[in-house]
């Protein structure tokens, strides 16, 4: 019974944290405050991509990432694309 009471209060606390987390960060959503840092951190940008779509694999050139952080990439035929689903793979 005592573990019950301490684990609700974790759990309450956890999302207390959430919850004001988020509702204090989501007038700023549309600033994107995030968006360098997770540009800075992307492990594909400047890499060559398998972009998997429609079971079909081609190979892609991951160029940057757009404000809708969709992947812009270029293709083998020189076209270039915004990717905003599917599946892309990278080897490190």
């Amino acid at each position: 019974m005592i573990f019950y009471k301490f684990y609700s209060v974790v759990v309450f606390n956890n999302s207390v944290f959430i919850y004001v987390f988020f509702f204090a960060f989501y007038p700023h959503l549309e600033e994107k405050p995030f968006f360098q840092a997770y540009r800075d951190r992307s492990l594909v940008l400047g890499r060559e991509v398998t972009v998997l779509e429609r079971g079909q694999t081609r190979t892609a050139l991951a160029l940057d990432l757009n404000p809708d952080f969709s992947l812009q990439v270029r293709e083998a035929d020189g076209r270039e694309r915004a990717l905003a689903s599917g599946e892309v793979r990278v080897k490190l």
